[in-house]
């Protein structure tokens, strides 16, 4: 499954980074993150498209609880033109997707990298796949205004036992440390992430590793899949 723009995604709020501003809606718990390509229109200078997986009315948007994950899938999905850039969730509001989607609101929120023996699992358009667990919920109209959005507890509880498993105990932490770097450490790092990839295997190869990447020690981490076998058989999806 390729990402994919939604074609009226919603207007990303300018309020300050810390506390909400009268323009936000959308509240997740815990934080996300999402990637967006900005499309300026005249009457909306804050329009933006939110990077999406599937397309038509099985369209979600792609969510992250890690900060990294979520720049190093908009380095993959920018463009010449068409670059992607990471904000948190609260500062998007999903106007236009909720519009187009009839008030259906979809997450695919990512837990890792699907991975091979090692080897990092890669889209047909050569991007790196992912493993996320989707959820879903009915807006009304009358609640557009303050959407909040509680993180699937098996979600929550895949990600853990993943960073656990690879090592990373202190994985909350690294995501707050990551949001406070500066841009062009940001750059780098994920330079650093892509170069240090250990090796790609084609779209449809058998997913039995979940890939973590540590970007303060600059580490690739692999754990076997069956890890989460007995949170869900059938409903984590790989994209």
């Amino acid at each position: 499954m390729l990402a994919a723009d939604c074609a009226d995604g919603g207007i990303v709020t300018t309020g300050a980074a810390r506390g909400f501003s009268c323009g936000h809606v959308f509240f997740p718990e815990p934080t996300l993150y999402l990637a967006v390509n900005y499309q300026l229109r005249p009457s909306e200078p804050d329009w933006a498209n939110v990077l999406c997986e599937g397309s038509g009315d099985s369209q979600a948007i792609r969510a992250f609880l890690s900060p990294f994950d979520a720049m190093l899938e908009a380095a993959y999905a920018s463009s010449p033109g068409k670059p992607y850039h990471v904000v948190p969730a609260h500062q998007y509001v999903p106007s236009g997707f909720l519009a187009d989607h009839n008030g259906r609101l979809a997450l695919d929120i990512q837990f890792g990298w699907p991975a091979h023996d090692g080897a990092l699992i890669c889209r047909r358009n050569g991007s790196l796949a992912a493993c996320c667990k989707h959820q879903e919920q009915h807006v009304p109209p009358e609640r557009a205004h303050h959407i909040a959005v509680k993180v699937d507890a098996d979600t929550l509880t895949a990600i853990e036992r993943v960073h656990e498993n690879a090592g990373l105990f202190a994985y909350k932490e690294a995501f707050s440390r990551v949001i406070g770097w500066a841009e062009e450490h940001r750059h780098r790092a994920i330079a650093t992430a892509i170069q240090k990839i250990p090796g790609t295997v084609p779209s449809g190869s058998e997913c039995n590793q979940i890939a973590l990447y540590d970007p303060e020690f600059e580490q690739w981490h692999f754990v076997p899949s069956t890890l989460l076998d007995d949170l869900w058989a059938e409903s984590n999806d790989i994209a």
